[in-house]
């Protein structure tokens, strides 16, 4: 969470400060809900202006091909491309984070400048319900990953990239749909399709219709991190 100025501190009454702080949590929020109960959220547009930033998926130098390293979470892993280590982002997918720690430091945050014992006492609600929910996510994130990690881990993979997205995300991640050499298996939609991802609206790209729909009858199904 981005910090208040130090101005906002001196001229806003610490009941503002704090109604302030809960709305800029409950921005973050919804992809947490996403993952935990298969809620849908609108895409971030903000992300999309990396296209011009960025540029296109079809410049020249993004490698093609690559030896999996390391698979880092349910959706990313790390790579070896022509010699040089490389983290890939499996494009059009989201899976559960590892860690959601950062919503409980906000939570602290928020509660220093709670005045009224009511509102303490529904902070401390919140945070009990988010903390579940946390939980919840952290178990389905280790799925996730041990599940992309027996699809790829060790094997060597085609990577594919969309005219419609960047190459690379802010980080400098590659981002793109990933296909196993000796199968040509669509990692990014067997993922969707297994159930341990959903269909990511964060940046445009072709198949985004497709890992929708796969979602949806993976969570019809109660696949993967859909089990009950």
């Amino acid at each position: 969470m981005v910090a208040l100025g130090a101005m906002a501190h001196r001229t806003l009454h610490p009941s503002k400060i704090a109604d302030l702080q809960i709305a800029e949590l409950r921005s973050r929020l919804p992809r947490l809900a996403r993952m935990v109960f298969g809620e849908d959220t609108p895409p971030a547009e903000a992300l999309l202006a990396q296209e011009v930033a960025g540029g296109r998926a079809a410049s020249t130098g993004a490698p093609k091909h690559g030896l999996v390293l390391k698979v880092i979470d349910g959706d990313t892993l790390t790579l070896s491309c022509a010699g040089r280590k490389r983290t890939c982002r499996l494009l059009g997918i989201d899976a559960p984070e590892n860690s959601y720690s950062g919503l409980f430091s906000d939570l602290e945050s928020i509660s220093k400048y709670v005045v009224k014992p009511k509102e303490r006492r529904d902070l401390a609600v919140i945070a009990n319900r988010l903390g579940v929910s946390a939980r919840r996510a952290m178990e389905k994130a280790r799925a996730a990953t041990a599940e992309l990690c027996k699809l790829v881990d060790g094997k060597r993979v085609r990577l594919e990239y969309d005219t419609q997205s960047p190459a690379k995300d802010e980080h400098g991640r590659l981002l793109a749909y990933v296909s196993l050499v000796e199968t040509g298996l669509d990692v990014n939609a067997e993922m969707v399709r297994r159930g341990f991802a959903v269909a990511d609206k964060r940046f445009k790209c072709s198949r985004l219709a497709e890992y929708g729909g796969l979602a949806r009858q993976a969570q019809l199904d109660k696949a993967g991190i859909w089990r009950k």
